[in-house]
């Protein structure tokens, strides 16, 4: 994980609560669905080594996906490619108001499934003026979920390993 140096890339990931830098670090990632006037929206806590963060999405009935960190709200236009998913951020808002898009972090996330079955991510968040905010990358399987990267043999399901849908990174 690596992560901005100045003192606003630190402020915005404390207000967030994203992690700071290190390498592989222990990840898991647990998925709870939530009562929401659209009926679509889940709250995903992530766990990076004992520094958890939580960000809930929703799925607005005509503005499409939507991720909130504390007091920011980004609208994600996600987009399915043959090289899996990306979710570059269209529009924000902090406190309910709306951010000038010339504020709007560059986000190159993309999700994927590897050959081994595991699910990818690999997220960078970039500040206009001001440079990285943070960038990690790795890969989850559901909780319970054998895989060995000398046999590569992985034992996932297309459904969530259980009801709580709790993930489990064996990399990060």
């Amino acid at each position: 994980m690596e992560t901005g140096r100045n003192a606003i890339a630190k402020l915005l990931r404390w207000i967030i609560g994203l992690p700071g830098t290190g390498s592989d670090v222990p990840l898991s990632v647990t998925i709870e669905r939530i009562a929401d006037p659209s009926g679509k929206a889940e709250v995903w806590t992530r766990n990076f080594g004992g520094t958890r963060f939580s960000s809930r999405l929703h799925v607005g009935a005509k503005s499409g996906l939507h991720e909130t960190f504390g007091p920011i709200t980004f609208a994600l236009g996600l987009a399915a490619r043959d090289d899996g998913l990306t979710l570059p951020v269209t529009s924000a808002r902090c406190f309910g108001l709306p951010l000038p898009r010339f504020l709007l972090p560059l986000s190159e996330a993309r999700e994927y499934a590897d050959e081994e079955g595991r699910f990818r991510f690999d997220v960078k968040l970039t500040l206009p003026f001001f440079g990285l905010l943070t960038h990690y990358r790795g890969w989850l399987v559901p909780a319970g979920s054998t895989c060995s990267t000398s046999g590569l043999t992985a034992a996932v399901p297309n459904e969530p390993a259980s009801d709580d849908n709790a993930f489990d990174s064996l990399s990060i």
